[in-house]
């Protein structure tokens, strides 16, 4: 019995013992072997069934890139990975994973789980033709990994350019305000297995200018005015807001110094170059103090807001003496604190121009921030966003940029051109004129959800650049950059823009999408390869052929005419993004992703976690874009009636029925899909706030080694608030409900008094649920008690958006809301994805009545179609319409909505909604329409004709 015990258990225990991805023979750094053992422990499922590595690395050249001045690339050649460079080769190692062993890389969602694959399924075959390559490539790269011997299988990519900038300073707050040191290490991995070597790194900035300006003699009381909370941070470091959110206890300041000495000791272990935060002249206004004799002046108003103690920042004239005193102080603690790299980000009107316009104030504000940088570090580099310029409009002409740029000289110099996608700067100031630049994608704007981006500007645009500016490697354009406001969404869009750094020209699109999808659905996805296939290639060309984002409208306050100030800076530039974006086509790819879900779990499979979340992502991306044509409905009914309707109380009761239906209709739709959302942890507010609430009881395991140290070492110069102890690890409970405040306030009112809200609205489970829907029907509600007691009037929609800010702010501050698991944070392991998917995905989608078709030609009396641009106010269109141009021409959903509207007795298959009847009667309107023509010849000659269009009516008293 004994023995066969220790049979088992050996068994077993060697089972469990997991082979390695590749070998890391000795001559490798320490850190590349440690980095290969963290690469190896994301795909479990494929290390358990190694017998032994898949290929081995090579790094007798490692150093050749910065030594030998070689070019930086790595190569590939039977079954061995060379490079000259440390990113060179942890990029190689990606590349490997990816096209040879056809699995996907870790994604740049800081916590993502354990990539699982299972037993047997991680590998594709060769010969494959949904492998990687299509091509011969296939099978000798496969030959090669599966010890087949030298079959002359080599690839070899180098570096386009030498810096690889990634994260825009609104990272920070948007997506990562309480990121943990395994959070942050996961990040560095991600991104070095694709070459990225430049992260921003402004972990810690507020302890290190705390220490500054106490050293200097403020009190904590004066630093509290001053410094804002972790989910705002970014702003207070840009100058553009200041103290609100905070304050911000002495712990939390050490664990955050501490932890950026562990992020920075990762990131130069894997050889990159961190940007570290530099001086850009914001103070504390009480600084005045212990200068009195500096100029110290508010920076321009940047939000909406009357509240004098977070509206403006203060900031030391860039031209007084002072500045290089506090700045030297500053650039000595930092050094002191993380050591250098010599790269520092500073903005001085980061979205605030210039009070000054003359040219010489301009040159000497820039020389005056490179100084200090110089002064402490004689080899410092200043990056700066370029967004100023952009941002600025008509400020920032051609002289006066020549006049800002060149109080720097070039080679100390930077500008990261941070929408270079689709609104290059580079070529409004050439090559910003001698300064070295990096060509960047923005593309995410708040944190917002939404399936969109432009990915033949993306293949296309870094190309373009690199022909058109001088030679990267000796020109001014030097580097490849990632600058969304939040990174955990569209992950397609950052692996197109970081795969360009090791390609020589753009792709084949609908070949490289192949690629994508069967590295990351693995042959899991090819259980369905059909559906799977056509679901990417209809979102190819439709939600990924444009930069515009069809902003969720559920999750905007509403408004009687449905606009929202702050929507983000493509749909405000671009408001007609339902000419330019193929809803329908988004619609058909969610069903087809669905249709291709339950055929894998039929065949007793489950589903990737990447298959659920990308499920998740388009249907409700395809859902939100319907929520639009409902909302259109609603407004289009509703002022139809107010421009010609009867104020007799019937018939404001027959229009409120009407609208409580649509209404309705509307609302059901949001609790489905907040039911979808709550099946994936990405989807989560509760795993959001469960961060937030965490983070001020950090301990080592959190914010790195360093933190006693950091704790003892700071007890010297930090004050703590009021009750608060350094030793205690648990923090106070107002701490707690502070940090939470701020994390829900940035993503639902952005500031006290909804000064920018909505910009970070995100569709998560729980706030989709407790906010964004509740805000729709107290509208509802209040439209349906105005149309019957006929109130409806300016001065009602005032007092409507009065009492729900009201109510926004009772939700904020609720402590129920702020309570610790008032969400969850974890999924319920009974949920289903495919089930919730499609519930949804029917309601919506799917035909709810029986209709007859009229094919062909159609002879119809006018038809005074409503289009409601949405770039237009409702009192702008033809409310006296009798049909309704929808955004979508999904047969599903017109059928859906007609069916909701019992005034709505048809539809065309172009998407227009028809409230006259087949004997061209129309219906709640007075003065009816004329009827059909008798004759083809004479609805020609009245122009009433409509090649090719279906129309489809509605069966009287039959609904299935």
């Amino acid at each position: 019995m004994s023995t066969m015990f220790l049979v088992v258990f050996l068994a077993a225990v060697c089972a469990s013992e997991s082979i390695p991805l590749f070998d890391c023979p000795a001559e490798c750094p320490r850190d590349i072997c440690d980095f290969r053992s963290r690469v190896s422990a994301r795909y479990p499922g494929v290390t358990a069934t190694l017998r032994s590595p898949l290929f081995s690395l090579d790094c007798t050249r490692l150093y050749d890139y910065n030594e030998k001045g070689a070019a930086e690339l790595f190569s590939f050649r039977d079954g061995r990975l060379t490079a000259t460079s440390i990113p060179a080769l942890t990029a190689g190692v990606g590349w490997v994973l990816k096209r040879c062993v056809a699995v996907p890389l870790p994604s740049l969602a800081s916590d993502e789980a354990p990539i699982v694959i299972p037993d047997g399924e991680w590998l594709a075959e060769p010969g494959d033709s949904a492998g990687p390559f299509h091509s011969t490539d296939s099978n000798l790269c496969l030959q090669s990994l599966q010890g087949s011997g030298k079959n002359g299988f080599e690839h070899e990519h180098e570096a386009a350019v030498p810096l690889r900038v990634f994260a825009n300073h609104c990272v920070f707050s948007y997506s990562m305000p309480f990121a943990t040191a395994q959070d942050w290490f996961n990040l560095l991995d991600a991104i070095a297995l694709r070459g990225w070597n430049a992260p921003l790194m402004f972990v810690g900035a507020e302890a290190l200018q705390y220490r500054v300006f106490a050293e200097m003699g403020l009190t904590r009381k004066e630093l509290d005015a001053f410094f804002a909370g972790p989910a705002f941070s970014a702003w207070q470091r840009m100058g553009n807001l200041r103290a609100y959110g905070g304050p911000l206890p002495a712990r939390w300041l050490l664990s955050q110094l501490s932890l950026g000495k562990a992020v920075l000791r990762r990131a130069r272990a894997l050889g990159m170059t961190p940007i570290l935060p530099g001086f850009s002249g914001f103070v504390p206004d009480a600084l005045r103090r212990i200068l009195p004799d500096a100029n110290i002046v508010p920076s321009s108003q940047w939000w909406e807001t009357t509240n004098e103690t977070i509206c403006c920042n203060r900031m030391l004239a860039p031209t007084e003496p002072a500045f290089a005193q506090v700045g030297r102080r500053y650039y000595e603690t930092l050094v002191a604190e993380y050591g250098t790299d010599h790269l520092y980000s500073a903005d001085t009107f980061n979205e605030m121009n210039p009070t000054n316009t003359s040219l010489s104030f301009l040159r000497e504000s820039s020389a005056a921030v490179i100084a200090p940088m110089v002064a402490v570090d004689p080899d410092a580099v200043w990056v700066m966003q370029g967004w100023l310029f952009y941002a600025g409009g008509r400020f920032w002409t051609d002289e006066r940029t020549r006049a800002y740029l060149g109080g720097v000289d070039d080679e100390r110099f930077i500008v990261l051109d941070l929408m270079s996608e689709v609104r290059p700067l580079w070529h409004r100031y050439p090559s910003y004129y001698g300064k070295r630049f990096v060509y960047s994608l923005l593309h995410n704007f708040g944190g917002v959800r939404g399936v969109y981006g432009d990915l033949e500007a993306i293949n296309e645009g870094f190309h373009v650049a690199l022909r058109e500016t001088p030679s990267a490697l000796t020109g001014t354009l030097s580097g490849l950059g990632l600058s969304m406001e939040a990174i955990d969404q569209n992950p397609i869009v950052y692996e197109l823009q970081m795969e360009a750094l090791w390609l020589t020209e753009p792709v084949k699109l609908d070949k490289w999408v192949d690629s994508y999808v069967a590295a990351r659905y693995g042959r899991l996805g090819r259980m369905a390869s059909a559906s799977v296939r056509r679901a990417w290639h209809l979102l190819l060309a439709s939600a990924y052929a444009s930069p515009v984002l069809a902003k969720p409208l559920l999750g905007v306050e509403p408004r009687v005419n449905l606009q929202s100030r702050h929507v983000g800076w493509f749909w405000l530039h671009q408001p007609s993004h339902t000419q330019v974006i193929d809803t329908t086509a988004i619609q058909d790819a969610a069903q087809h992703l669905l249709t291709a879900a339950l055929a894998v779990e039929a065949s007793g499979t489950p589903l990737s976690d990447r298959q659920r979340y990308d499920l998740i992502d388009v249907a409700t991306q395809a859902v939100n874009n319907a929520w639009w044509d409902v909302e259109r409905l609603y407004e289009w009914r509703l002022f139809q009636w107010l421009s010609h309707g009867s104020t007799a109380q019937a018939a404001r009761d027959e229009v409120a029925d009407e609208l409580l239906a649509i209404g309705r209709f509307a609302l059901r739709v949001g609790r489905r899909l907040d039911d979808l959302l709550a099946t994936h942890r990405e989807f989560l507010l509760g795993r959001w706030m469960a961060k937030a609430q965490a983070a001020p009881g950090w301990t080592a395991a959190e914010a790195g080694p360093d933190l006693d140290d950091v704790l003892r070492n700071g007890s010297t110069w930090i004050t703590p608030l009021e009750g608060e102890s350094l030793d205690a690890a648990a923090p106070a409970e107002g701490t707690v409900r502070s940090f939470a405040h701020s994390a829900l306030n940035l993503v639902t009112l952005w500031g006290p008094d909804g000064e920018i809200s909505d910009y970070s609205s995100r569709m998560w489970a729980g706030l989709v649920a407790d906010y964004h829907v509740p805000r729709w029907k107290r509208l509802f509600r209040a439209v349906d008690k105005a149309v019957r007691s006929d109130t409806l009037s300016s001065s009602w929609h005032s007092a409507l958006l009065r009492q729900s800010l009201r109510e926004n702010q009772a939700f904020g501050n609720d402590p129920a809301s702020l309570a610790v698991d008032r969400w969850p944070s974890t999924v319920d392991p009974a949920a289903s994805t495919t089930a919730a998917a499609k519930r949804l995905l029917d309601l919506v989608l799917s035909p709810k009545h029986a209709w007859t078709l009229r094919k062909g030609w159609v002879c119809a009396p006018p038809l005074h179609v409503a289009t409601l641009s949405l770039a237009e106010s409702p009192a702008d269109s033809d409310h006296l319409s009798t049909a309704l141009q929808t955004w979508s021409t999904h047969s599903g959903l017109l059928s859906t909505l007609c069916g909701i509207l019992p005034s709505c007795t048809g539809w065309q298959s172009t998407g227009v909604l028809l409230t006259m009847g087949e004997d061209g009667e129309s219906k709640g309107k007075e003065g009816a329409s004329r009827g059909w023509a008798d004759d083809l010849a004479t609805c020609v000659s009245r122009n009433h004709t409509s090649p090719g269009d279906d129309t489809y009516w509605r069966v009287r008293g039959i609904v299935q």
